[in-house]
Protein backbone atom coordinates (compact mmCIF):
# COMPACT_ATOMS: atom_id res chain seq x y z
CA UNK A 1 0.00 0.00 0.00
CA UNK A 2 3.16 2.22 0.19
CA UNK A 3 2.99 5.18 -2.11
CA UNK A 4 -0.75 4.99 -2.72
CA UNK A 5 -2.69 8.10 -1.95
CA UNK A 6 -6.19 8.24 -0.53
CA UNK A 7 -7.52 9.54 -3.85
CA UNK A 8 -5.97 6.60 -5.74
CA UNK A 9 -7.57 4.09 -3.39
CA UNK A 10 -10.94 5.73 -3.79
CA UNK A 11 -10.71 5.59 -7.61
CA UNK A 12 -9.66 1.90 -7.62
CA UNK A 13 -12.44 0.99 -5.18
CA UNK A 14 -15.04 2.58 -7.40
CA UNK A 15 -13.64 0.74 -10.47
CA UNK A 16 -13.81 -2.62 -8.64
CA UNK A 17 -17.44 -2.01 -7.64
CA UNK A 18 -18.34 -1.17 -11.23
CA UNK A 19 -16.62 -4.38 -12.44
CA UNK A 20 -18.52 -6.53 -9.94
CA UNK A 21 -21.85 -4.91 -10.87
CA UNK A 22 -21.04 -5.47 -14.56
CA UNK A 23 -20.31 -9.16 -13.95
CA UNK A 24 -23.59 -9.55 -12.08
CA UNK A 25 -25.49 -7.89 -14.94
CA UNK A 26 -23.81 -10.19 -17.50
CA UNK A 27 -24.56 -13.28 -15.40
CA UNK A 28 -28.21 -12.25 -14.90
CA UNK A 29 -28.58 -11.63 -18.63
CA UNK A 30 -27.22 -15.09 -19.40
CA UNK A 31 -29.56 -16.71 -16.89
CA UNK A 32 -32.52 -14.81 -18.32
CA UNK A 33 -31.60 -15.90 -21.84
CA UNK A 34 -31.34 -19.57 -20.76
CA UNK A 35 -34.71 -19.28 -19.03
CA UNK A 36 -36.26 -17.99 -22.24
CA UNK A 37 -34.75 -20.92 -24.11
CA UNK A 38 -36.19 -23.38 -21.60
CA UNK A 39 -39.74 -22.10 -21.90
CA UNK A 40 -39.82 -21.54 -25.64
CA UNK A 41 -39.87 -25.01 -27.27
CA UNK A 42 -40.01 -25.43 -31.02
CA UNK A 43 -43.17 -26.70 -32.67
CA UNK A 44 -42.87 -30.50 -32.88
CA UNK A 45 -43.85 -32.28 -36.07
CA UNK A 46 -44.81 -35.96 -36.26
CA UNK A 47 -42.66 -37.23 -39.13
CA UNK A 48 -43.28 -40.97 -38.98
CA UNK A 49 -45.05 -43.96 -37.46
CA UNK A 50 -43.00 -45.77 -34.84
CA UNK A 51 -43.28 -49.52 -34.22
CA UNK A 52 -43.01 -51.55 -31.03
CA UNK A 53 -41.33 -54.90 -30.47
CA UNK A 54 -43.11 -57.01 -29.42
CA UNK A 55 -46.17 -55.58 -31.17
CA UNK A 56 -48.41 -57.32 -28.63
CA UNK A 57 -47.48 -58.22 -25.09
CA UNK A 58 -48.14 -57.74 -21.40
CA UNK A 59 -47.15 -55.56 -18.47
CA UNK A 60 -43.84 -57.41 -18.05
CA UNK A 61 -42.77 -57.16 -21.70
CA UNK A 62 -39.37 -55.58 -22.43
CA UNK A 63 -40.35 -53.14 -25.19
CA UNK A 64 -38.22 -51.61 -27.92
CA UNK A 65 -39.45 -48.65 -29.96
CA UNK A 66 -38.13 -48.37 -33.51
CA UNK A 67 -38.36 -45.34 -35.78
CA UNK A 68 -38.55 -45.44 -39.59
CA UNK A 69 -36.01 -42.63 -39.94
CA UNK A 70 -33.41 -40.64 -38.02
CA UNK A 71 -33.71 -37.38 -36.14
CA UNK A 72 -32.70 -34.21 -37.94
CA UNK A 73 -30.47 -31.36 -36.83
CA UNK A 74 -30.47 -29.36 -34.62
CA UNK A 75 -31.66 -32.24 -32.39
CA UNK A 76 -28.85 -33.87 -30.40
CA UNK A 77 -30.74 -36.32 -28.16
CA UNK A 78 -33.80 -38.54 -28.20
CA UNK A 79 -36.37 -39.35 -25.52
CA UNK A 80 -39.60 -41.39 -25.34
CA UNK A 81 -42.78 -40.35 -23.51
CA UNK A 82 -46.15 -42.03 -23.00
CA UNK A 83 -49.52 -40.37 -22.45
CA UNK A 84 -52.76 -42.09 -21.50
CA UNK A 85 -55.03 -43.08 -18.62
CA UNK A 86 -53.35 -42.76 -15.23
CA UNK A 87 -50.18 -41.14 -16.57
CA UNK A 88 -49.21 -37.44 -16.24
CA UNK A 89 -50.97 -35.15 -18.70
CA UNK A 90 -47.61 -33.91 -19.99
CA UNK A 91 -46.51 -37.53 -20.49
CA UNK A 92 -44.44 -40.06 -18.59
CA UNK A 93 -40.78 -40.23 -19.67
CA UNK A 94 -39.86 -43.88 -20.34
CA UNK A 95 -36.59 -43.16 -22.12
CA UNK A 96 -34.82 -40.08 -20.72
CA UNK A 97 -33.18 -37.61 -23.12
CA UNK A 98 -29.83 -39.11 -24.15
CA UNK A 99 -27.45 -39.65 -27.00
CA UNK A 100 -27.54 -43.44 -26.58
CA UNK A 101 -29.59 -44.72 -29.49
CA UNK A 102 -29.82 -41.23 -31.01
CA UNK A 103 -28.95 -40.80 -34.69
CA UNK A 104 -29.15 -38.17 -37.40
CA UNK A 105 -28.18 -40.70 -40.04
CA UNK A 106 -30.11 -43.94 -39.41
CA UNK A 107 -33.41 -45.18 -37.99
CA UNK A 108 -33.29 -45.58 -34.22
CA UNK A 109 -33.99 -48.53 -31.94
CA UNK A 110 -34.73 -47.51 -28.34
CA UNK A 111 -35.22 -49.97 -25.47
CA UNK A 112 -37.56 -48.51 -22.85
CA UNK A 113 -36.10 -47.98 -19.40
CA UNK A 114 -38.47 -50.40 -17.69
CA UNK A 115 -41.68 -52.43 -18.04
CA UNK A 116 -45.18 -50.96 -18.04
CA UNK A 117 -45.84 -52.86 -14.82
CA UNK A 118 -43.21 -50.67 -13.16
CA UNK A 119 -44.53 -47.48 -14.82
CA UNK A 120 -48.14 -48.19 -13.80
CA UNK A 121 -47.18 -49.15 -10.25
CA UNK A 122 -45.19 -45.93 -9.87
CA UNK A 123 -48.27 -43.93 -10.91
CA UNK A 124 -50.64 -46.09 -8.78
CA UNK A 125 -52.81 -46.84 -11.80
CA UNK A 126 -54.01 -49.75 -13.86
CA UNK A 127 -53.57 -49.70 -17.65
CA UNK A 128 -56.72 -49.16 -19.72
CA UNK A 129 -57.50 -47.76 -23.14
CA UNK A 130 -55.34 -46.04 -25.73
CA UNK A 131 -51.85 -44.73 -24.95
CA UNK A 132 -49.82 -42.52 -27.24
CA UNK A 133 -46.08 -43.36 -27.24
CA UNK A 134 -43.66 -40.93 -28.90
CA UNK A 135 -39.96 -40.82 -29.66
CA UNK A 136 -38.99 -37.14 -29.56
CA UNK A 137 -35.93 -35.53 -31.13
CA UNK A 138 -34.80 -32.88 -28.61
CA UNK A 139 -32.07 -30.40 -27.74
CA UNK A 140 -29.33 -31.07 -25.18
CA UNK A 141 -31.58 -30.10 -22.25
CA UNK A 142 -34.51 -32.09 -23.52
CA UNK A 143 -36.84 -29.11 -23.31
CA UNK A 144 -37.13 -28.28 -27.02
CA UNK A 145 -38.82 -30.87 -29.25
CA UNK A 146 -38.04 -30.72 -32.97
CA UNK A 147 -39.59 -33.87 -34.46
CA UNK A 148 -41.53 -36.89 -33.24
CA UNK A 149 -42.25 -40.48 -34.21
CA UNK A 150 -45.47 -41.83 -32.72
CA UNK A 151 -47.53 -44.97 -32.34
CA UNK A 152 -50.42 -46.19 -30.22
CA UNK A 153 -50.74 -48.87 -27.56
CA UNK A 154 -54.08 -50.27 -26.44
CA UNK A 155 -54.06 -51.67 -22.91
CA UNK A 156 -56.54 -53.91 -21.12
CA UNK A 157 -56.41 -54.71 -17.41
CA UNK A 158 -58.79 -57.42 -16.10
CA UNK A 159 -61.49 -55.80 -14.01
CA UNK A 160 -59.83 -52.39 -14.41
CA UNK A 161 -58.30 -52.58 -10.94
CA UNK A 162 -54.75 -51.80 -9.80
CA UNK A 163 -54.34 -55.23 -8.21
CA UNK A 164 -54.59 -56.83 -11.69
CA UNK A 165 -52.15 -54.55 -13.52
CA UNK A 166 -49.65 -57.42 -13.63
CA UNK A 167 -52.07 -59.26 -15.92
CA UNK A 168 -52.55 -56.30 -18.30
CA UNK A 169 -52.04 -56.91 -22.01
CA UNK A 170 -51.54 -54.61 -24.99
CA UNK A 171 -51.65 -54.37 -28.75
CA UNK A 172 -49.90 -51.66 -30.73
CA UNK A 173 -49.85 -49.91 -34.07
CA UNK A 174 -52.41 -47.90 -35.92
CA UNK A 175 -55.82 -48.38 -34.34
CA UNK A 176 -58.44 -50.05 -36.52
CA UNK A 177 -61.48 -48.07 -37.57
CA UNK A 178 -64.76 -49.07 -35.90
CA UNK A 179 -66.54 -52.00 -37.56
CA UNK A 180 -70.13 -53.17 -37.11
CA UNK A 181 -70.51 -56.83 -36.19
CA UNK A 182 -74.29 -56.34 -35.89
CA UNK A 183 -75.72 -53.57 -38.09
CA UNK A 184 -77.90 -50.76 -36.71
CA UNK A 185 -81.65 -51.35 -36.76
CA UNK A 186 -84.86 -49.36 -36.40
CA UNK A 187 -87.11 -50.59 -33.59
CA UNK A 188 -90.62 -49.59 -32.57
CA UNK A 189 -94.00 -49.44 -34.35
CA UNK A 190 -93.56 -48.22 -37.94
CA UNK A 191 -96.78 -46.24 -37.90
CA UNK A 192 -97.53 -42.53 -38.21
CA UNK A 193 -97.67 -40.94 -34.76
CA UNK A 194 -95.36 -43.48 -33.13
CA UNK A 195 -91.76 -43.09 -31.96
CA UNK A 196 -89.00 -45.13 -33.54
CA UNK A 197 -85.65 -45.89 -31.89
CA UNK A 198 -82.33 -46.36 -33.62
CA UNK A 199 -80.48 -49.30 -32.07
CA UNK A 200 -76.77 -48.70 -32.80
CA UNK A 201 -75.93 -52.35 -33.30
CA UNK A 202 -72.72 -53.94 -32.07
CA UNK A 203 -69.33 -52.50 -32.93
CA UNK A 204 -65.65 -53.14 -32.40
CA UNK A 205 -63.23 -50.30 -31.61
CA UNK A 206 -66.01 -47.72 -31.09
CA UNK A 207 -66.28 -45.29 -28.19
CA UNK A 208 -69.16 -43.04 -29.28
CA UNK A 209 -72.09 -42.99 -31.70
CA UNK A 210 -73.87 -40.31 -33.73
CA UNK A 211 -77.26 -40.69 -35.38
CA UNK A 212 -78.93 -39.42 -38.56
CA UNK A 213 -82.47 -40.34 -39.60
CA UNK A 214 -83.27 -40.72 -43.29
CA UNK A 215 -86.47 -40.67 -45.34
CA UNK A 216 -86.27 -42.69 -48.54
CA UNK A 217 -82.49 -42.62 -48.16
CA UNK A 218 -82.20 -38.83 -47.76
CA UNK A 219 -81.08 -37.28 -44.47
CA UNK A 220 -83.89 -35.60 -42.51
CA UNK A 221 -82.61 -32.18 -41.46
CA UNK A 222 -82.08 -31.79 -37.70
CA UNK A 223 -83.07 -35.39 -36.90
CA UNK A 224 -79.91 -36.52 -35.10
CA UNK A 225 -81.28 -38.02 -31.87
CA UNK A 226 -81.53 -41.78 -31.41
CA UNK A 227 -85.35 -41.56 -31.52
CA UNK A 228 -87.71 -40.14 -34.14
CA UNK A 229 -91.46 -39.42 -34.02
CA UNK A 230 -93.24 -40.26 -37.28
CA UNK A 231 -95.24 -37.38 -38.77
CA UNK A 232 -98.05 -37.66 -41.31
CA UNK A 233 -95.62 -36.99 -44.16
CA UNK A 234 -93.84 -40.26 -43.37
CA UNK A 235 -96.85 -42.37 -44.43
CA UNK A 236 -95.77 -44.77 -47.16
CA UNK A 237 -92.11 -43.72 -46.90
CA UNK A 238 -89.07 -45.79 -45.92
CA UNK A 239 -87.43 -44.60 -42.70
CA UNK A 240 -83.91 -45.67 -41.76
CA UNK A 241 -81.18 -44.46 -39.45
CA UNK A 242 -77.48 -44.02 -40.03
CA UNK A 243 -75.08 -44.66 -37.16
CA UNK A 244 -71.61 -43.17 -37.25
CA UNK A 245 -69.32 -44.94 -34.81
CA UNK A 246 -66.13 -43.16 -33.73
CA UNK A 247 -63.06 -44.58 -32.02
CA UNK A 248 -59.32 -44.12 -31.83
CA UNK A 249 -58.95 -45.40 -35.39
CA UNK A 250 -61.44 -42.98 -36.95
CA UNK A 251 -65.14 -43.13 -37.84
CA UNK A 252 -67.36 -45.55 -39.78
CA UNK A 253 -70.97 -44.99 -40.87
CA UNK A 254 -73.54 -47.75 -41.44
CA UNK A 255 -77.23 -47.27 -42.34
CA UNK A 256 -79.95 -49.59 -41.09
CA UNK A 257 -82.52 -51.32 -43.24
CA UNK A 258 -85.54 -49.11 -43.92
CA UNK A 259 -88.98 -49.52 -42.36
CA UNK A 260 -92.05 -48.71 -44.48
CA UNK A 261 -94.45 -46.53 -42.52
CA UNK A 262 -98.17 -47.36 -42.41
CA UNK A 263 -101.03 -44.95 -41.73
CA UNK A 264 -101.61 -43.86 -38.17
CA UNK A 265 -104.84 -44.44 -36.26
CA UNK A 266 -107.03 -41.92 -34.48
CA UNK A 267 -108.87 -43.01 -31.34
CA UNK A 268 -111.87 -41.26 -29.79
CA UNK A 269 -111.30 -40.20 -26.20
CA UNK A 270 -114.68 -38.62 -25.52
CA UNK A 271 -117.63 -39.26 -27.82
CA UNK A 272 -119.44 -36.26 -29.32
CA UNK A 273 -122.89 -35.45 -27.97
CA UNK A 274 -125.97 -33.43 -28.99
CA UNK A 275 -127.01 -30.43 -26.93
CA UNK A 276 -129.94 -28.03 -27.19
CA UNK A 277 -133.72 -28.55 -27.27
CA UNK A 278 -134.55 -31.33 -29.71
CA UNK A 279 -137.84 -29.94 -30.92
CA UNK A 280 -139.25 -28.98 -34.31
CA UNK A 281 -138.12 -25.46 -35.20
CA UNK A 282 -135.18 -25.50 -32.77
CA UNK A 283 -131.50 -25.63 -33.74
CA UNK A 284 -129.41 -28.28 -32.06
CA UNK A 285 -125.64 -28.75 -32.09
CA UNK A 286 -123.06 -31.44 -31.60
CA UNK A 287 -119.65 -31.31 -29.93
CA UNK A 288 -116.58 -32.52 -31.81
CA UNK A 289 -115.64 -35.05 -29.18
CA UNK A 290 -112.02 -35.44 -28.09
CA UNK A 291 -109.45 -37.52 -29.94
CA UNK A 292 -106.01 -39.03 -29.53
CA UNK A 293 -104.46 -36.89 -32.28
CA UNK A 294 -104.27 -33.11 -32.57
CA UNK A 295 -104.67 -31.03 -35.72
CA UNK A 296 -107.72 -32.87 -37.07
CA UNK A 297 -110.27 -31.73 -39.62
CA UNK A 298 -113.94 -32.47 -38.87
CA UNK A 299 -117.01 -33.20 -40.98
CA UNK A 300 -120.57 -33.93 -39.85
CA UNK A 301 -123.58 -35.95 -40.95
CA UNK A 302 -126.93 -35.73 -39.19
CA UNK A 303 -129.10 -38.83 -39.32
CA UNK A 304 -132.78 -39.59 -38.78
CA UNK A 305 -133.40 -43.04 -37.35
CA UNK A 306 -129.87 -43.98 -38.43
CA UNK A 307 -130.30 -42.87 -42.07
CA UNK A 308 -128.30 -39.90 -43.39
CA UNK A 309 -130.40 -36.78 -43.91
CA UNK A 310 -129.78 -35.36 -47.39
CA UNK A 311 -128.73 -31.80 -48.11
CA UNK A 312 -125.97 -29.49 -46.92
CA UNK A 313 -128.03 -28.39 -43.91
CA UNK A 314 -127.48 -31.84 -42.43
CA UNK A 315 -123.70 -31.68 -42.89
CA UNK A 316 -122.84 -28.97 -40.41
CA UNK A 317 -122.14 -29.13 -36.70
CA UNK A 318 -125.60 -27.64 -36.11
CA UNK A 319 -129.01 -28.72 -37.42
CA UNK A 320 -132.50 -27.17 -37.41
CA UNK A 321 -135.11 -29.77 -36.46
CA UNK A 322 -137.84 -30.01 -39.12
CA UNK A 323 -141.39 -31.41 -39.02
CA UNK A 324 -140.24 -34.62 -40.69
CA UNK A 325 -138.03 -35.29 -37.64
CA UNK A 326 -140.84 -35.23 -35.10
CA UNK A 327 -141.03 -38.51 -33.21
CA UNK A 328 -137.84 -39.71 -34.85
CA UNK A 329 -134.41 -40.28 -33.33
CA UNK A 330 -131.69 -37.88 -34.37
CA UNK A 331 -127.96 -38.54 -34.22
CA UNK A 332 -124.83 -36.90 -35.66
CA UNK A 333 -121.78 -38.74 -36.92
CA UNK A 334 -118.49 -36.81 -36.61
CA UNK A 335 -115.73 -37.82 -38.99
CA UNK A 336 -112.10 -36.84 -38.29
CA UNK A 337 -109.19 -36.84 -40.73
CA UNK A 338 -105.52 -35.94 -40.90
CA UNK A 339 -102.80 -36.54 -43.48
CA UNK A 340 -101.05 -39.82 -42.85
CA UNK A 341 -103.84 -41.17 -40.64
CA UNK A 342 -106.81 -43.41 -41.36
CA UNK A 343 -110.02 -41.39 -41.14
CA UNK A 344 -112.45 -42.51 -38.43
CA UNK A 345 -115.88 -41.61 -37.04
CA UNK A 346 -117.85 -41.45 -33.82
CA UNK A 347 -121.63 -41.07 -33.53
CA UNK A 348 -123.54 -39.29 -30.78
CA UNK A 349 -126.17 -40.92 -28.63
CA UNK A 350 -129.60 -40.56 -30.22
CA UNK A 351 -132.11 -37.88 -29.22
CA UNK A 352 -135.87 -38.12 -29.92
CA UNK A 353 -137.34 -35.05 -31.60
CA UNK A 354 -140.48 -33.57 -30.07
Amino acid sequence: MTGLTSATLTREGKMMKRSVRGAVVVLASALFASTLLAVTPAQATVIGEATLTPATGNADSIITLSTPASCAAPAVKVRVIVTGFGFPVAGKVVYSPQTNGFSTANPMSLSLSNTFFVYATAESTYLAGDYDIRAQCVNSLGNTIYDEFSTTMRWTTPGNVLANVGSATYTSGALPAPAATVNPSVTGTAKVGYRLTCAPGTWTDATSYAYQWKRNGVAISGSIANTYVLAGGEYGKSISCQVTATGGGGSTAVTSAGRTIVAGTIAVRTKPYIYGTVKVGKTIKTTKGTWSVAGLTYSYQWKRNGVAISGTAARKYYYKVVAKDKGKYLTCTVRVAKAGYTSTTSTTARKKAA
